[in-house]
């Protein structure tokens, strides 16, 4: 018997036996715990307070460019009317507040990233979440969950995407 008629043969009996059944491979799904933290808390007290903090800073950051700006302008007046110290002076205040702004920047942000990771990711709503997670994949048979937000996921179908399905879960229970 001719080698490639064999092996066609084992792989139907094979088939056959559900060795190679789709249902033997596990379900997978993938959710985005951003997405599901930001519709859980979208109402909350301790988000509003951290967009409005979030506006500040911005207001800020902008009253600083502003006022850059307005160096910028005097900097270039001083030049053509041969004012060299004044143009130093304006140009060292120009780059003292630029570092002002650049540090300002890096902490505010850093202080807002550390809060929405303590809000996002308290003990209590992950306790839910993973609550809410189990119960969807004992539902519907998904054998591992994995977060598109974790980094080592470079494509996945919209298919599995569960995140609708969980936070829809989450929200019966809140």
């Amino acid at each position: 018997m001719n080698k490639k008629i064999m092996l066609a043969a084992v792989i139907v009996c094979l088939g056959g036996m559900g060795v190679f059944s789709l249902d033997n491979f596990p379900k997978v799904g993938v959710i985005n715990i951003r997405k599901i933290s930001q519709t859980y808390f979208k109402d909350s007290k301790a988000l509003r307070d951290l967009e409005a903090e979030k506006q500040r800073n911005e207001k800020y950051i902008e009253r600083i460019m502003k006022e850059i700006t307005e160096l910028e302008s005097k900097i270039l007046e001083a030049k053509q009317n041969n004012y060299d110290e004044a143009a130093r002076r304006y140009e060292l205040e120009k780059e003292q507040k630029i570092d002002h702004l650049r540090e300002y920047k890096r902490i505010t942000s850093q202080q807002v990233d550390e809060k929405m990771k303590k809000l996002y990711y308290s003990d209590n709503f992950m306790n839910e979440l993973l609550d809410a997670i189990d119960r969807v994949s004992f539902k519907q048979g998904f054998s591992l969950i994995l977060d598109v937000n974790a980094g080592n996921i470079y494509f996945y179908t919209p298919e599995i995407d569960i995140t609708e399905i969980v936070i829809e879960e989450l929200m019966k229970n809140k």
